[in-house]
């Protein structure tokens, strides 16, 4: 459905058509979240693009003669004991960096998808086994993942790749399960269920563009993960081997030297605060962009979530300040085609303030009805002559008004 076009009258009653969401990128970048998220990202992803081409120096080469140099216009962050320049190691430190997470976030999206489909489309007792073996792995860490393959195969990128992708794998499952059978669940899949349609149409049609939202979400959230477990990992010797720069053994190298030389440990250990920090960040925005809840509560210009909150504030104060005002008006119902009602002087239209003397209307209701005469009372004593209805009166009995009536 489209909106009508320029001069079409709309009808009083119809409902106004929802605005179309905008596009992932264009909300992202209206939140500041996502635009530093973005900001940092690509510098990252840029820096390691560049070592693909282009380094200062080459990072593996020794110099002796030139051992920790200061920061200059030759060397830009120094160098270190072995006189290798810092800035070289940074950039395919950034190579390395974005490989292990970029290819750590696929494995843990591939086996978590498939897990979660595993738990959720398969029989009961596939579905059953699985769910249980994925709260088996959980409580695996990954550290421990990475060392038990660095003993059997060595320590290098793709241990650490694959180490860090089936840790975060089995969490990116746990939580896309959920999504899917909610998603399983639905009016429309069940509606594609009664046409006919099979379950791989299903899942490619209705499942996977239902849960894409979670599952950006949760894998901008393994970028960061994977980012800072890789540098974990090559800080313990379980990662990428030497000569080949990486933070994590860059800041192992120069651990010893943190009295001596502080400013060197500060690059890598600024890189890995960028990196992770923009990650996190991104996954933040991506949050924002896809969830309508935080996508239309938006009301500061930036589009925040704290602008939100404080619309939200803006608005309670303002209600608070209605109601205790005194001589605020009262709210007169709208008609169907949404126009203020008017009220005029008709029997069924109510008052607009109701009576505050009851008394005085009692009394004139009083007044209006015609003067009735009391009912003769044969003996001279209500207490003994029946009523009209046949109850009996105050201080007599049933049996005595029955003899009375006789």
């Amino acid at each position: 459905m489209t909106a009508p076009p320029r001069g079409t009258a709309r009808l009083p009653g119809a409902a106004r058509l929802p605005a179309a969401a905008p596009p992932l990128v264009t909300a992202l970048l209206r939140s500041r979240p996502g635009r530093l998220g973005v900001l940092l990202s690509s510098i990252v992803v840029a820096a390691a693009a560049v070592s693909l081409v282009w380094t200062p120096y080459d990072p593996t080469r020794v110099d002796a003669g030139a051992p920790w140099l200061p920061v200059s216009g030759q060397h830009w962050f120094g160098t270190d004991k072995l006189g290798r320049d810092l800035f070289s190691q940074i950039l395919v430190g950034a190579r390395i960096t974005v490989f292990a997470a970029v290819t750590a976030t696929a494995v843990a999206a591939v086996l978590g998808v498939g897990l979660a489909l595993l738990a959720t489309v398969t029989p009961r007792l596939v579905g059953e086994s699985t769910a249980h073996l994925v709260d088996v792995l959980i409580a695996f860490p990954a550290l421990l993942l990475a060392m038990v393959l660095a003993a059997v195969f060595g320590g290098s990128t793709w241990t650490a790749v694959v180490a860090i992708g089936v840790g975060s794998g089995v969490q990116v499952g746990r939580v896309t399960r959920g999504e899917i059978a909610r998603v399983l669940a639905s009016g429309y899949v069940l509606a594609a269920h009664a046409a006919g349609a099979g379950t791989r149409r299903i899942v490619r049609r209705h499942v996977l563009p239902n849960v894409a939202p979670t599952l950006y979400v949760q894998l901008s959230l393994v970028l960061g993960i994977a980012v800072l477990a890789e540098a974990a990992l090559s800080y313990l010797g379980l990662g990428t081997p030497p000569p080949t720069p990486s933070w994590g053994r860059m800041l192992q190298e120069l651990q010893p030297y943190i009295t001596l030389r502080p400013l060197v440990l500060l690059w890598p250990g600024l890189a890995v605060v960028l990196t992770v920090l923009g990650f996190n960040l991104l996954g933040d925005g991506i949050r924002e962009a896809t969830d309508p809840r935080l996508r239309d509560g938006r009301a500061a210009p930036g589009g925040s979530r704290r602008g939100a909150r404080k619309a939200s504030r803006k608005a309670s104060r303002k209600a608070r300040a209605a109601r205790q005002a005194p001589d605020a008006p009262r709210a007169r119902p709208a008609t169907r085609d949404g126009s203020p009602r008017e009220w005029d002087d008709s029997p069924e239209d109510p008052p607009d303030d109701p009576p505050e003397d009851w008394s005085a209307t009692w009394e004139g209701f009083r007044d209006a009805q015609p003067d009735a005469q009391p009912a003769a009372i044969p003996n001279g004593d209500p207490d003994t002559t029946p009523s009209a209805t046949g109850e009996p009166r105050i201080g007599q009995s049933r049996s005595d008004t029955t003899e009375a009536s006789r």
